[in-house]
């Protein structure tokens, strides 16, 4: 579990060759914004398959964090930062 400013992954390792993504977000904010987060996830998932090895990742939003336009931003930069320094040192 890696436990990220703006949101927690759960990892675990499947007996697979590639990786796989889960999201978990609640149903708040508008279709538009879910939408756009989940955009960011897979965009960081898809430009770092060299990191990420054979998991499944679960990406959990939650529900204290308000889905207006800079969340997703954050997310990304969020991922792009603090994901991938913790995931190198491993």
């Amino acid at each position: 579990m890696f436990r990220l400013s703006e949101c927690t992954l759960y990892r675990i390792r499947n007996g697979r060759p590639c990786f796989r993504v889960g999201v978990t977000l609640k149903a708040r904010g508008s279709s538009v914004e879910r939408n756009q987060v989940k955009r960011q996830i897979r965009e960081f998932f898809r430009t770092h398959v060299h990191l990420l090895g054979s998991y499944d990742y679960n990406v959990v939003i939650p529900q204290s964090k308000k889905m207006a336009y800079p969340y997703a931003k954050r997310l990304g930069e969020c991922l792009r930062g603090q994901f991938v320094h913790v995931i190198s040192k491993k």
